[in-house]
């Protein structure tokens, strides 16, 4: 995927965004709900609250090559706990072009604190098995990398048959700690500016269910 492609998915993204956000304020009423202990709720105060009765969800993003699956802890009224899985897809290279194709098994320990309504800031520990070719040694590199990520999201709440789903849209940059690729690939990262930080430019999508 070369980057005429990537400011494509980003232009789709951000419209996807603003869609909803605008649908988000449209939806909300003016008049007000007052619980049975007195408190006065907006509606979307008392939609929070109502999500904050579940303690659990699972989310997933299919993120082009990138499948992650998560599992969310709420601890508090505005904490989350994160432990997921990622799988990447060998041909996720080819948007990078590196001289060979890599498999990578991670799991994702975080933490996930709503700062304001719906907007989220996330840090994630990611260590992963890595398992890279290098076409041009013919030669296989398998180790450990270890990532830390900071994303920022906003997330999106709605109702199906009285379930409760969610949509989180993320942006997120990351830093290597340790890294066990070819130099070769190192090298294409540190000319593309995503060595040692990187940050993605497109949105990374949830897509989740409490429970």
């Amino acid at each position: 995927m070369n980057l005429r492609k990537h400011m494509i998915i980003k232009k789709v993204l951000s419209a996807i965004i603003i869609f909803f956000w605008i649908q988000n304020l449209i939806a909300q009423p003016n008049d007000t709900i007052i619980t049975e202990n007195g408190t006065v709720l907006t509606p979307i105060e008392d939609s929070l609250a109502e999500n904050k009765l579940h303690r659990n969800a699972i989310e997933l993003c299919p993120f082009v090559e990138v499948n992650i699956l998560q599992y969310n802890r709420t601890i508090s009224a505005n904490d989350q706990l994160i432990f997921g899985f990622i799988y990447y897809n060998p041909s996720v290279m080819n948007a990078f072009e590196y001289p060979g194709d890599m498999k990578s098994f991670s799991v994702e320990i975080g933490y996930r604190r709503f700062l304001w309504k719906n907007l989220n800031f996330e840090f994630d520990v990611v260590p992963s098995y890595v398992s890279c070719y290098e076409a041009n040694e013919e030669k296989t590199y398998n180790g450990l990398n270890l990532v830390s990520e900071l994303r920022i999201g906003y997330q999106f709440d709605f109702s199906i048959l009285k379930n409760s789903f969610f949509i989180n849209f993320q942006f997120f940059g990351g830093y290597y700690f340790l890294d066990s690729r070819p130099q070769s690939f190192v090298d294409i990262d540190k000319a593309n500016k995503l060595y040692p930080f990187y940050v993605s430019p497109v949105p990374i999508i949830f897509f989740g269910m409490r429970i």
